[in-house]
């Protein structure tokens, strides 16, 4: 009955899952059939058989749809032989019988998705007589999704012309750095030649690792496709050339953009275009100089995204700290030219930067701003470190009512932060549910009175501080928790958001406050009895499932 998942080959693991759920309700067909009643009637044999059809049907559909490799579809056919690199390189046998062909012309038609990887090597022969049989027509006619890692160059031409299909809307097109070493070309201008010849409709498309720097040289015919809205280069080349720019701004449904720029000794520009553009991702230590010409291109009014970091991959050695004055030259021109704004997020190593008021008070303006994150590297020499303190809160706590999350990680800070700032945000921002600050200081002196400290029963559910100067624990869990009693006490004591993966943690104080202290009084209100050890350790630390596994006093270990 389950035909399509006899070969266990052919069945990857989300594909495994699906069918395990569709064999759970044959199960339950079964089950109803052993009692011999429904609440529809009895069963019979011709009802049954067509039931069963039906999900074999959609079992199949279901099993192709998403190829891990190509290798599934090989399988199908008997005359492929793998010869040497254990099985790994196959070639062309015997020509396959009509009914072998059209039992794997129909599996491809069903296709939807694939990973195109160059580990298992197929023969020049191979992908010679799918051409011949295929008469011109795509091999994948269905395909939507191709992920492809070019590794033959010698075998472009054939890849390119079986599975570029007309349905093609997302392709992310890799090059592997020792094949383009072994052949010294560039075969991006050829591929895409193709590509774009059979697959006009795409939407999507990312490049990694290119053989050259971007340029409209190689990638002149992505002005062809006039329905692409997203272009990404995340990894190696992809500082994109000024030519590029000039080509791209010209096409209007471009909405989303992932590069990385270096114009230093370009001029400013003499267009402007994008129109469509909202969404904008700088990577690879962007110098400030390209930031304001990149700015300068943009005419579109609807840019509501924009990250610059140094988060990425990229060949240039060296990059340029910004100063004091790079920082706030680029947040004035966001701040005048894109007024919509609503995502900010800029990650970059900084030389002598001292204060973030400067950074703080130009975006202040920006009444649309939901999400604020910045995350400052200082590289000088010296010991430098920011101030923080209460006044950098309050410009913007007052100008931004829509903001949903705030993340300031500096790796060094000094100064004070007063649970005071906490109520101004509660009071001033309704709609926050995460905020990540780098100090937070909660004694005596800057609380006062805590028995007459305000409760705001605010619904934030994140609250990070990576170094906390606590005195009285009772005390700051009482106040956090009368501020915001929804807290999530495991976010709240992960790792600080926003890091791309660096293990970069929260203080002692305050995870063993968030934790400990502050999940006690939230269970202790809610009726809810815990037995539970806290330890501050990396295992533990980053795995909770040691806390949430001991629930109304019964102990799992």
């Amino acid at each position: 009955m389950m035909a399509a998942s006899a070969s266990p080959r052919t069945v990857g693991f989300r594909a495994c899952h699906d069918a395990l759920m569709c064999q759970d309700i044959l199960e339950e067909i079964g089950r109803h059939l052993f009692t011999g009643q429904t609440s529809l009637g009895f069963w019979r044999g011709g009802g049954v058989a067509r039931v069963c059809k039906a999900f074999n049907v959609a079992f199949d559909k279901m099993l192709w749809a998403h190829l891990p490799t190509i290798l599934p579809l090989i399988w199908l056919l008997p005359w492929i032989k793998a010869r040497n690199h254990q099985g790994r390189f196959y070639t062309l046998g015997r020509v396959p019988t009509p009914d072998e062909w059209s039992r794997f012309v129909h599996r491809a038609s069903m296709v939807r998705k694939l990973d195109l990887s160059p580990f298992y090597l197929i023969s020049f022969s191979v992908w010679n007589l799918l051409s011949h049989r295929t008469a011109g027509k795509p091999l994948l006619p269905g395909l939507r999704d191709l992920n492809w890692d070019v590794d033959q160059t010698d075998l472009m031409a054939h890849e390119s012309a079986l599975v570029a299909s007309p349905c093609l809307g997302t392709l992310r097109l890799a090059f592997r750095r020792e094949v383009i070493i072994r052949s010294g070309d560039d075969p991006t201008l050829a591929i895409l030649q193709e590509v774009v010849r059979r697959s006009p409709a795409i939407t999507r498309l990312t490049f990694e690792y290119l053989p050259r720097r971007p340029s409209s040289r190689n990638l002149r015919p992505i002005s062809m496709l006039h329905r692409l809205s997203e272009l990404r280069f995340p990894r190696g080349n992809n500082e994109v050339e000024y030519d590029l720019l000039r080509m791209l701004s010209a096409m209007e449904a471009i909405s989303r953009l992932v590069i990385g720029v270096d114009l230093r000794e370009d001029p400013f520009p003499d267009f402007c275009g994008f129109p469509a553009l909202r969404h904008l991702h700088v990577i690879n230590d962007p110098p400030a100089e390209s930031i304001f010409k990149l700015f300068a291109m943009i005419s579109s009014k609807g840019l509501v995204d924009v990250a610059l970091n140094h988060n990425g991959f990229t060949d240039r050695q060296h990059s340029v700290p910004w100063s004091p004055r790079d920082l706030s030259a680029v947040c004035d021109s966001l701040a005048q030219r894109f007024s919509m704004l609503e995502r900010l997020e800029i990650n970059m190593p900084t030389r002598d930067v001292r204060s973030l008021d400067f950074v703080v008070s130009p975006l202040a303006s920006l009444r649309s701003l939901k999400e604020m994150h910045i995350q400052l590297k200082e590289t000088s020499s010296e010991d430098a470190t920011i101030s923080l303190s209460d006044a950098l809160f309050a410009p913007f706590a007052g100008e931004w009512p829509q903001l949903t999350s705030f993340r300031l990680v500096l790796e060094k800070s000094s100064g004070c932060v007063s649970p005071r700032v906490l109520i101004l945000l509660a009071d001033s921002c309704p709609l926050l549910e995460e905020l990540c600050i780098p100090r937070l200081d909660v004694t005596l002196a800057t609380v006062g009175d805590a028995d007459s400290f305000p409760t705001r029963g605010h619904p934030l559910r994140v609250l990070c501080v990576r170094e906390a100067v606590v005195e009285d624990h009772e005390m700051c869990t009482r106040i956090v928790d009368g501020l915001f009693p929804e807290i999530d006490a495991v976010a709240s004591s992960a790792p600080d958001p926003g890091t791309q993966g660096r293990r970069t943690r929260v203080g002692e104080d305050w995870w063993r406050l968030v934790r400990c202290a502050l999940r006690t009084r939230q269970d202790s209100r809610k009726g809810v009895v815990r037995q539970v050890i806290h330890h501050f350790d990396d295992e533990i630390y980053y795995d909770d499932s040691h806390f949430d596994a001991v629930i109304a006093g019964v102990r799992v270990c």
